[in-house]
């Protein structure tokens, strides 16, 4: 089952993938979140939704970020 958490949505939206694409047009940050939310909807979905949407929305919100944060802090 999931559990919520409580972050800020609107600091994961407004990163783009001109922030995060590499000095050498390495795009494997923006690839990576986007297979993570693609891979969480699938999941979701095909476990008949086991959590809220805004939970799966969380738990994933939470784990793109970590992605970004990692990506800020040792860029390409």
């Amino acid at each position: 089952m999931c559990e919520p958490q409580q972050h800020g949505a609107g600091q994961t939206a407004s990163i783009s993938v001109h922030h995060l694409t590499g000095k050498d047009g390495n795009d494997l940050t923006p690839t990576v979140v986007g297979a993570v939310a693609v891979q969480a909807i699938t999941w979701w979905l095909q476990h008949d939704r086991p959590c809220s949407a805004g939970e799966i929305a969380d738990r994933t919100g939470g784990m793109t970020r970590a992605l970004i944060d990692v990506e800020l802090r040792h860029p390409s």
